[in-house]
C-alpha cells in the first residue's frame, strides 16, 4: 500500500485505488484542450502592417479618408499601441493557465564506481547504477480568489490597452486633420498673396507709365516698389507654410522623403467649406463622459486595482491542489527479485502561511492608496474631457459668428478696390487710397479663409473632446477641393484647386 507524504498532510490509500485514480488523472489530462490563445482584434480591431506595405510608396490624391486610413496602417505611433494590445491579449493567457492542471516529469541516473557503492553501503550487494523517474499532474482547486482575480484583472488590462489604442488613434487623427487643413489654407493663401503681389506689380507698371507720361513724380514709382517688395515675405511665407504642411502631413502618415525632395509624392482633396453647425453643449458634455477614451480607461484601471487587492490578500489564505503522479525507481540490491518499482500515487496537498511578517498588509495598503490614486485620475480625466468640450463648442461658436461678420465682405472690398482705381485713374484719389483698399482686399480674403479654417479645426477638436473618430463628412470636408474664394466674388484671381 503506497504512502503519500507531501508537506504537511498524509494519505495512505489502498494500491488498486491509487493506480486507478492516478490513471484516470493522467489520462485526463492528455485530453483536455490547450488553453485558447486571444486573437489581436478580440476586443478591438487592430491594424498590422507588413514590411510590404510599410515601404509602399504612397502618391496620386488623397482624400481625408484616404489619409486616416493609411495613417492607421502606417503612423508608427498607431502601430506600437497595436503592439500594446497584443501584449495585453497574451497576459490573459498567462493569466488563465491557473484553471488548467500543470503536468511535471523529473529523472535521474546515477552511476557509481564498484568499490565506492559497496563501501558506501556497507553491501557488497549494492548495484552500481540507481534511476529515478516520475510524473506529476498537479490541479489547483482553491486559491482564495487569486486565480479568478488574476483573470479578471488580464481582461481589464485588454480592455484598457484597448481603449488607449483608441486614444492613439484619436490623437493622430485630430492632427491629421489639423494638418490636412493647414494644407487646404496654405493652399488657399498662396494663390491669394500671388494675387496681391500681382496687383502691386501691376501698380507699379502703371507707375512707370504716368511717370513717362509727367502726370505723376518718381516718388510714386518709388513707393509701389517698396509695397510690392513689402508683399513678398508674405507670399514666400505661405509658400513655405504649405511645404511644412505637407512634410508634417507626410510624417503623419509614416512617408520617408527622399534626400532633396521639398514635398512628399502626394497632393490631397478636400474643401474649406462651412455649413451651419449647432451642437448643443449638454449633449456633447454627455457623449464625452460615455465615450472619452481615458474616462472609461480610468474607470476600468480602478476595477483592476480592486481586483489586485483580492490577490494580494490571498497571500495569507488557504491553497489548495490535488495531485496524481507515476513514479519508477530502482531496486538498490542485486539480491532483489525486482530491479525497479513502479506505482501511481494521488493526493491532495495544502499550504497556508499564516504570518509574512506584515509584507501582505503592507501590499494591500499600497494597492488601497493606489485605488484613491486613480480615482483622482478620473476625475481629472472628467474635467479635462468637459474643459477640451467646451473650448471646442465655443471655437465653433466664435468661427462662426466670425463668418458671420465676413459675409459679404470680400465683394464689398472687392467693388472698393474697383472704384478707388477708377478714382485713381481719373485723379480722383491718390496712391495711398489705393493702397489701401488693396491691402483691404487681401485682408478680407485672408480673414474668411482664417476663420473656415477656425471652423474646421474646432469641430475636429469636438468630436475629438467626444471620443468620436467621426468620419470625414460629419466634419463638413467635401469631397472634391472647393476652396472657398469664389472668383465671381473675390476678383481678380481665383483660388487654385488643390494639386
Amino acid at each position: 500500500m503506497p504512502l503519500l507524504v507531501n508537506h504537511g498532510w498524509r494519505f495512505r490509500l489502498p494500491a488498486a485505488g491509487a493506480a486507478a485514480c492516478g490513471k484516470f488523472l493522467l489520462a485526463a489530462a492528455c485530453c483536455l484542450p490547450a488553453p485558447a490563445v486571444l486573437r489581436a482584434g478580440a476586443t478591438t480591431t487592430t491594424t498590422t502592417t507588413t514590411t510590404t506595405t510599410a515601404a509602399r510608396e504612397i502618391s496620386g490624391v488623397l482624400s481625408l479618408d484616404d489619409c486616416i486610413r493609411l495613417a492607421r496602417e502606417r503612423n508608427p505611433d498607431i502601430l506600437a499601441a497595436a503592439k500594446q494590445l497584443d501584449i495585453a491579449q497574451a497576459g490573459v493567457t498567462t493569466a488563465k493557465a491557473g484553471i488548467y492542471p500543470s503536468l511535471g516529469t523529473n529523472g535521474t541516473y546515477l552511476k557509481r564506481e564498484s568499490s565506492f557503492a559497496t563501501g558506501l553501503a556497507q553491501d557488497v550487494n549494492r548495484r552500481t547504477e540507481d534511476y529515478t523517474a516520475s510524473a506529476r499532474l498537479t490541479q489547483n482547486v482553491f486559491s482564495s480568489g487569486r486565480v479568478r482575480a488574476q483573470i479578471d484583472i488580464a481582461k481589464k488590462n485588454v480592455a484598457i490597452q484597448a481603449l488607449n489604442y483608441q486614444n492613439t488613434v484619436e490623437n493622430v487623427v485630430i492632427n491629421l486633420r489639423t494638418q490636412f487643413l493647414q494644407i487646404l489654407l496654405a493652399e488657399a493663401t498662396v494663390p491669394v498673396r500671388q494675387q496681391a503681389l500681382d496687383l502691386l506689380s501691376q501698380q507699379v507698371r502703371d507707375e512707370v507709365g504716368r511717370v513717362s507720361a509727367g502726370t505723376v513724380g518718381q516718388i510714386n514709382v518709388s513707393r509701389a516698389r517698396v509695397n510690392r517688395a513689402n508683399e513678398e515675405p508674405a507670399l514666400f511665407q505661405a509658400q513655405d507654410d504649405l511645404r511644412n504642411a505637407y512634410v508634417s502631413l507626410a510624417q503623419t502618415l509614416g512617408v520617408e522623403m527622399r534626400p532633396g525632395e521639398t514635398r512628399p509624392p502626394f497632393r490631397i482633396r478636400g474643401s474649406l467649406d462651412s455649413r451651419p453647425t449647432h451642437p448643443k453643449l449638454e449633449e456633447c458634455l454627455r457623449r464625452a463622459e460615455a465615450q472619452r477614451p481615458e474616462i472609461l480607461a480610468r474607470k476600468i484601471e480602478l476595477e483592476a486595482a480592486q481586483r489586485q487587492i483580492v490577490v494580494e490578500k490571498s497571500a495569507t489564505r488557504p491553497r489548495v491542489d490535488v495531485f496524481a503522479g507515476y513514479d519508477v525507481f530502482s531496486e538498490p540490491s542485486t539480491l532483489a527479485t525486482r530491479s525497479y518499482y513502479d506505482g501511481y500515487t494521488i493526493g491532495v496537498q495544502g499550504s497556508w502561511q499564516v504570518f509574512d511578517g506584515l509584507a501582505t498588509v503592507g501590499r494591500v495598503r499600497q494597492d488601497r492608496a493606489r485605488v484613491l490614486v486613480i480615482g483622482d485620475n478620473l476625475r481629472q480625466a472628467r474635467l479635462q474631457a468637459q474643459a477640451d468640450v467646451r473650448t471646442a463648442f465655443e471655437g465653433i461658436v466664435q468661427a462662426e459668428r466670425t463668418l458671420a461678420a465676413l459675409a459679404g465682405n470680400d465683394q464689398a472690398a472687392r467693388e472698393n478696390l474697383r472704384l478707388i482705381t477708377t478714382n485713381v485713374s481719373a485723379g480722383l484719389s491718390s496712391q495711398l487710397d489705393l493702397l489701401q483698399s488693396r491691402l483691404d482686399f487681401t485682408r478680407a480674403q485672408t480673414s474668411r479663409l482664417g476663420a473656415l479654417f477656425q471652423y474646421h479645426v474646432s469641430l475636429a477638436r469636438l468630436a475629438r473632446a467626444m471620443g468620436e473618430a467621426a468620419p470625414a463628412g460629419a466634419l463638413t470636408f467635401g469631397a472634391e477641393i472647393t476652396i472657398a474664394l469664389d472668383p465671381r466674388r473675390s476678383g481678380g484671381g481665383a483660388a487654385a484647386p488643390a494639386k
